[in-house]
């Protein structure tokens, strides 16, 4: 093909050639043309490329061109107008460079971020009231849809589980827990940045074994940190492959550590998320982030999420499941920023995890069956601090126990004492107690 068909170089495409000089004897740039190239391409991707291509080749310049009004001041428009290229891809190149003070160069960038900067004219109620917003993309119905969700659980209680069959479910368009409608088939990222393709080649099976291609669930068992360009790369899988779920398990080993090894507060989690909430409102997807919890049981249960408020205030969606060990039966609390709190029973049964009912309804009519069958086989009158002990409740669940104790007074499913002792009586034992197991005097 002549010179007049072949398509010219970009910068970047040059820059890549001079790391290699031995392929095509390409020469560094000078100083002045890397200078040109930074100062006169218009594509912020492009500039960014350029950026972190030169920079291992001459870091002294590229220190000294940081610091100038023009690079600077582009730094500054990378940052407001496109934050997740610069927070995801050029900040943690800029964090590498030796000496690199980052609340300084944060600080110097503050004046150009405010340079020249306007207002949109604001919107009136009457253009929202009229505007055609596109309801949140459902992956199921009143289950999952576009959003940031944090789903916490202790370790070893099924939350991998539980996600990889929801994965599975979505990938292949059945409904999620066998309950909640799947409106269509989508393709899946799942990062498995703890387990291993042997463990999760067996999940597979268990969950769905006439399962024989899932060609749209796509697996990675590394990624880069938010640090390390994850958001920028995790946005082109999305562009390529448009991914309507994402799961990072777990979201611990992408987070980036707080400036100086310090604990990171409330801004530092805020900062690392921003830029995916820019990159979801991109693109309708959800990205599902599975943490643990706290060993502190707290009253709120969405409070036992591992982390500052900040790394609930930063989602749309929580998720937080509650399961004691090797117990078949668990609850899943869910708080939405656009629904009513909610919490789901579910039962593991077959490798799924399937939806029993309602939570709430659920929980009181075991917990109620749990306190009968204690005070059936203790045979005594018990204090309602000793039933927290037979029962396994933590000294949290005190109000609550307390209130179920005092309902199950009311429907003479139990006898109070004047000193504030509780027994079963006859009708209780007879709805609670299996009948097999009742038929003993009390």
């Amino acid at each position: 093909m002549g010179e007049q068909g072949q398509a010219r170089p970009t910068m970047a495409d040059r820059l890549a050639d001079t790391a290699a000089p031995s392929r095509n004897g390409a020469e560094p740039p000078t100083r002045q043309e890397a200078w040109a190239w930074l100062t006169e391409t218009p594509d912020h991707r492009e500039f960014v490329k350029v950026l972190l291509a030169y920079l291992p080749m001459d870091p002294e310049a590229c220190r000294e061109f940081l610091y100038q009004r023009e690079i600077k001041a582009r730094c500054a428009l990378v940052k407001r107008e496109a934050y997740a290229l610069y927070r995801g891809y050029l900040w943690p190149a800029l964090r590498r460079l030796r000496d690199f003070d980052e609340a300084l160069w944060e600080r110097e960038l503050e004046p150009a971020l405010r340079a020249d900067l306007t207002l949109a004219p604001p919107e009136t109620l009457t253009a929202l009231l009229d505007a055609d917003i596109p309801t949140p993309l459902q992956l199921f119905q009143g289950l999952m849809h576009e959003g940031m969700l944090l789903f916490g659980g202790k370790s070893k209680r099924g939350k991998s589980w539980l996600m990889f069959d929801l994965a599975i479910a979505l990938a292949v368009g059945r409904s999620g827990f066998r309950h909640y409608g799947c409106p269509e088939a989508r393709p899946v990222l799942y990062l498995a940045l703890e387990d291993g393709r042997a463990r999760l080649q067996s999940r597979a099976r268990a969950i769905q074994p006439n399962l024989m291609t899932a060609d749209t669930f796509h697996l990675r068992y590394s990624f880069p940190s938010f640090g390390e360009g994850a958001v920028e790369l995790l946005a082109q899988e999305i562009a390529r492959y448009h991914y309507g779920l994402v799961i990072v398990d777990v979201l611990a080993k992408l987070e980036q550590p707080a400036p100086g090894g310090r604990e990171q507060n409330y801004h530092d989690v805020y900062a690392m998320f921003q830029p995916l909430q820019e990159l979801r409102k991109q693109h309708p997807f959800c990205l599902t982030m599975l943490t643990h919890l706290r060993k502190q049981e707290a009253d709120d249960v969405f409070d036992n999420l591992l982390g500052s408020v900040a790394y609930q205030g930063a989602q749309d969606v929580l998720w937080v499941l509650e399961r004691k060990p090797k117990e078949e039966f668990a609850f899943l609390h869910i708080r939405d920023k656009d629904a009513e709190d909610q919490t789901i029973a579910l039962r593991f049964t077959e490798g799924h995890w399937e939806y029993i009912g309602e939570g709430e309804e659920y929980e009181v009519t075991r917990d109620q069956r749990k306190i009968m069958r204690i005070l059936w086989e203790e045979r005594q009158e018990l204090s309602i601090q000793a039933l927290m002990k037979a029962a396994s409740f933590p000294e949290a669940k005190y109000g609550y126990l307390r209130k179920l104790l005092l309902t199950m007074v009311s429907e003479d499913l139990i006898h109070r004492t004047r000193r504030g002792h509780y027994s079963a009586t006859v009708r209780g034992i007879e709805e609670m107690v299996p009948s097999d197991e009742n038929d003993v005097p009390f």
